[in-house]
């Protein structure tokens, strides 16, 4: 019974989602990117689990639950969205942002792939970091700094806003394909896919929201049913080949032990690889479920806002707060709720799971409000940062982008979003001001 209730539960949820894109007269915008990865992420994949899983050990009545929160949540979003002005809205649509994203400088382009290309390179030759690998790197005792981690979420999240911006101008016609900005922004996914098939994604599902945009199509058209079946067939592919690599090269460990590399051909058929991940690994869903199986046994078992506090504390640079202990949510809430703190499942964290441990059906409310706050910043940014300049607003528009649709995140990445934010204006102001003093002097200058 609890796989039927899943099943049931996941195919309303993709559905519903399919029929609100469908039915709408208006343009794709960020709440339909945000409903969009919600509904990969609890509704796609969780038929998938169903069937490879199958809810095994669930009480249905609580699946149900665990859904029906979800919708609320969703829905609240989309009532609160519906309160913001026109204007606003407008301002949030993709054709809206595209206009500003294809016109960022080529130059900075090049010079934003340089920074990001470097960083890796760095990482991989300094550290042997192909991709994130904190657990990893933590058994095998190798020293890293602190900052690498933040610096290079925060250079991904630039190469997700440079992959953005020259998709958008390919798109657009303004960029070739088959042209220098088109190896560019392959050679950019190719490094951004080394972190997991999410991000991999990611990057194809808003490749195709861009295509889509531009040809002012409906995404949920039938007509792309075809090109549907195409990516999904893509995905499967390449998990079974990352599942694969991830073994025999990807990992620190793998390296070290000079392991055997299968062929390109024999990894993309290597089915059982993302078989058995798809078993061993929690889905996101199931770690909803056992937070909600808890509240329901004693509803005023919640943390109250104690690690929504927690994660401000983590977001908090060190040469600001030297006396922070940084405490990761996972461990909170399994500490919590009694569930394993270490090894496996590494728990899929999300705000609707996350947000429901620490404030219980007040979820309901403070999660959109969030999620309204992030629009609100993007139409701000529309509105006044892109007067300052097209490429910052590209960085902070894609930073919350990628916010909203990285639906498996950390507690608390709104502090992690808003000083990225800050950090970026204050850093772009700095390069202002020394660009024009640097000006000045030239002018001044007789050589």
């Amino acid at each position: 019974m609890a796989e039927v209730a899943l099943l049931t539960m996941a195919t309303i949820l993709t559905l519903g989602v399919i029929a609100f894109g469908s039915l709408k007269r208006a343009g794709f915008n960020m709440l339909d990117a945000y409903f969009l990865m919600t509904m990969l992420f609890f509704g796609v994949y969780s038929m998938v689990d169903a069937l490879v899983n199958k809810a095994a050990g669930k009480d249905p009545a609580i699946v149900v639950v665990t859904f029906v929160l979800i919708f609320l949540a969703m829905l609240v979003t989309w009532m609160l969205y519906q309160m913001l002005s026109s204007r606003v809205r407008i301002a949030l649509r993709f054709d809206s942002l595209m206009e500003q994203w294809a016109v960022v400088p080529r130059r900075t382009i090049v010079y934003l792939a340089t920074i990001f290309f470097a960083l890796h390179t760095y990482l991989f030759l300094a550290y042997g970091m192909l991709t994130y690998a904190g657990a990893e790197i933590e058994r095998l005792d190798i020293s890293v700094p602190t900052w690498i981690g933040p610096l290079r979420a925060l250079v991904n999240a630039i190469g997700f806003g440079l992959y953005v911006c020259i998709g958008t101008s390919i798109a657009k016609r303004r960029i070739g394909a088959f042209s220098l900005f088109g190896a560019l922004a392959l050679a950019i996914a190719a490094v951004l896919t080394l972190e997991g098939r999410r991000a991999f994604i990611e990057l194809v599902i808003f490749a195709f929201v861009l295509w889509s945009c531009s040809r002012r199509e409906n995404v949920y058209s039938v007509r792309h049913v075809p090109i549907a079946l195409v990516m999904l067939v893509g995905f499967f592919l390449l998990s079974n080949i990352y599942q694969t690599y991830r073994e025999e090269v990807i990992s620190i460990q793998a390296r070290m032990d000079h392991r055997e590399v299968s062929g390109l051909i024999s990894a993309a058929g290597n089915i059982d690889a993302t078989i058995d991940n798809y078993r061993q690994r929690l889905a996101m869903w199931n770690f909803n479920y056992m937070i909600t199986a808890e509240q329901i046994k004693s509803p005023t078992k919640i943390l109250s806002g104690a690690m929504l506090w927690q994660t401000l504390l983590n977001s908090l640079p060190a040469a600001l707060f030297e006396s922070k202990q940084v405490v990761d949510p996972d461990d909170i809430i399994a500490q919590f709720y009694g569930f394993p703190v270490t090894g496996l499942p590494d728990y899929p964290t999300n705000d609707l799971a996350t947000y429901l441990a620490d404030f219980g059906v007040a979820m309901l409310v403070l999660l959109p409000v969030i999620n309204i706050l992030v629009f609100l910043i993007v139409s701000y940014s529309h509105f006044s940062i892109s007067k300052i300049g097209n490429t910052l607003f590209l960085l902070v528009s894609t930073l919350c982008l990628q916010y909203l649709i990285k639906v498996e995140n950390s507690y608390g990445d709104i502090f992690i979003l808003l000083r990225n934010i800050l950090l970026l204006l204050v850093l772009w102001f700095a390069a202002e001001l020394w660009r024009r003093v640097y000006r000045g002097a030239l002018g001044t200058n007789p050589t």
